[in-house]
């Protein structure tokens, strides 16, 4: 978990704004307590820190501590204000409210470049236990938030300038590519990805997904894969696997890949136990799915040559692979 204390101080708007970081940043402000008791404001306050520990899981998000948010307590602020004094490009606020054994809590994701709302949503639960709807509250705002501040990185991205783009940009736009799941979406993204790892070979994401644009070239009749492709893959999904570790989505990307073109099921097990520092990773529904596929059996097996072991398991993987994927065996 990684938070970050900002000190605010009356004479901080004096000393000028803090650099926003080169990764996306959040704040998790004070929830307003609308219940109309001041003794309630316990409640609304447990509910920022538990939501505010949830997001800093995610690895690729800095979050800025309790202790510093909590400074905007009481006040009221403008976002482009929090954004200068604590650096961040997003801000998350919201307020709880409680009636007789029910609580709602409401909540909104502002992006501070623009003051535009990109997410708003409310949830609702009975008060039975306290400390277990606080968590099924905090899991919810992560899962629904993380797509909307990916996205959003994704069009930040993709509207940078193309001579001044960084590993991460170019990771994103990867991303954006895959999205578009066409064979010309999937060229592109490997080559971004490529890009990323010219620039920094130690990126793991990049490293990870790689191996999953390839996987889907595959799947889908792309072009030729030849072993050279293959063992690459899997020497970059063993690399993040070593050096993204506390990742718990590249990771899953990288077991897919291992899974698949290795046949390492027994270490892409491994890998999915990691998977509990993050709420919401639909990625493993399609990792457990293929290696469940068939031509997977041997689970405990690390061939020492990747390429020879792909090729003779990947045209019965395909058909299960697609099967997971699409619902339905190919024709």
């Amino acid at each position: 978990m990684r938070v970050y204390r900002v000190p605010i101080t009356e004479n901080t708007a004096a000393k000028g704004p803090l650099p926003a970081p080169d990764k996306p940043s959040l704040a998790v402000l004070p929830f307003q307590n609308m219940s109309g008791d001041p003794e309630q404001d316990y409640f609304a306050d447990g509910m920022v820190e538990e939501i505010t520990t949830a997001i800093a899981r995610l690895p690729w998000l800095l979050v800025i501590a309790r202790n510093s948010s909590f400074t905007y307590k009481g006040r009221a602020v403008d976002v482009k204000q929090v954004a200068r004094e604590l650096g961040v490009r997003y801000v998350l606020e919201g307020s709880v409210r409680k009636a007789g054994n029910r609580a709602r809590l409401t909540g909104q994701l502002i992006d501070t470049t623009t003051a535009a709302h990109i997410w708003a949503d409310r949830f609702d639960g009975a008060l039975d236990d306290i400390f277990e709807l606080q968590d099924q509250m905090a899991s919810s705002v992560v899962c629904a938030i993380e797509p909307r501040l990916r996205l959003s990185e994704i069009e930040r991205a993709t509207r940078k300038p193309a001579g001044h783009l960084d590993t991460y940009d170019l990771y994103l736009r990867a991303l954006a590519q895959t999205q578009k799941f066409t064979e010309e979406g999937m060229r592109e993204a490997v080559a971004l990805l490529e890009r990323a790892l010219a620039i920094d070979p130690s990126y793991a994401p990049a490293a990870a997904l790689i191996g999953r644009c390839r996987y889907f070239q595959f799947c889908q009749d792309w072009g030729s894969l030849s072993g050279a492709k293959i063992t690459e893959s899997v020497e970059l999904a063993r690399q993040a696997v070593e050096v993204g570790k506390d990742d718990p989505e590249t990771l899953s990307t990288a077991a897919l890949t291992l899974s698949i073109f290795a046949r390492d099921h027994g270490g892409s097990a491994g890998i999915g136990s990691q998977s509990e520092f993050r709420p919401c990773l639909v990625d493993e529904r399609l990792e457990s799915g293929i290696s469940q596929s068939p031509g997977s059996g041997d689970r405990g097996a690390r061939t020492r040559d990747p390429a020879e072991s792909a090729r003779s398991t990947l045209l019965s993987v395909r058909d299960g692979a697609r099967l997971c994927l699409f619902g339905r065996a190919p024709i």
